[in-house]
């Protein structure tokens, strides 16, 4: 879910239909999963929906569609 913006991790949550794009600081982290420090202070909040597929080319409030599968 993590990406790469002008130099800086971001993480890309979804507020209204919209992508929302979030400055984050990662801890330890592998191949395939990252640990997110001061993720309170980056304005992240418990039960916010992440985008974690399709965000590669994202922009800062986006249209987004969710798909179910």
């Amino acid at each position: 879910a993590v990406v790469l913006r002008s130099g800086k991790q971001v993480l890309f949550t979804l507020k209204d239909g919209k992508a929302m794009w979030n400055y984050v600081h990662t801890g330890l982290e592998n191949l395939t999963e990252y640990t997110l420090v001061n993720w309170e202070t980056d304005g992240l909040k418990e039960g916010m929906e992440v985008i974690t597929s399709g965000n590669t080319n994202l922009a800062h409030e986006a249209p987004v569609v969710v798909k179910v599968k």
